[in-house]
């Protein structure tokens, strides 16, 4: 491979067409940007994950209320301490196990609506790109992991060459 030159204004002509194309796509379909950086990083949905964490509250909740329970049908007699020590212990053990899914699944409902705020940084970038008459290397540096100029084909107004930008 060898080294391939163009000039720099028209690279950075070239970058604010493409940025102001990824931005229109961006914002026409920034859900279906969200989840495939979801799926990209192996995350489930927001919707079902917050479903999920309901339901495991809630269960939570019931089996606090039943620990109460069991304790206070233990002090009122109306039942064995064998059979309080039994449901008691389940109980307690049901819990820490809801009580474990719910904090794993709190973790991944945070690391999911990270990947949409990622979303809308980036968005938001591209956007803050565009405003600048000139934008500086910092810019670029954040916006743009690499590009890549090819090889000039052609002569005169024949003349082409590819150039692929991958953004951060």
């Amino acid at each position: 491979c060898s080294p391939h030159r163009i000039y720099e204004l028209t690279l950075l002509q070239f970058i604010r067409a493409d940025v102001q194309a990824q931005l229109e796509l961006a914002e026409l379909h920034a859900d279906h940007i969200a989840d495939r950086l979801r799926l990209q990083r192996s995350l489930p949905s927001l919707v079902e994950t917050k479903k999920e964490l309901e339901q495991l509250s809630k269960r939570i909740g019931e089996l606090e209320t039943l620990g109460s329970s069991l304790y206070e049908d233990r002090l009122s007699g109306e039942i064995t301490p064998e059979g309080f020590l039994s449901l008691s212990a389940s109980a307690d053990e049901e819990r820490s196990e809801k009580q474990a899914i719910f904090d794993r699944l709190s973790e991944t409902l945070a690391a999911a609506e990270q990947a949409t705020q990622d979303v809308s940084v980036w968005i938001d970038s591209l956007r803050q790109y565009l405003s600048m008459e000139k934008p500086d290397r910092a810019m670029l540096d954040a916006l743009i992991e690499k590009i890549e100029v090819g090889e000039r084909e052609g002569s005169g107004k024949q003349r082409r060459q590819d150039i692929r930008i991958t953004y951060r």
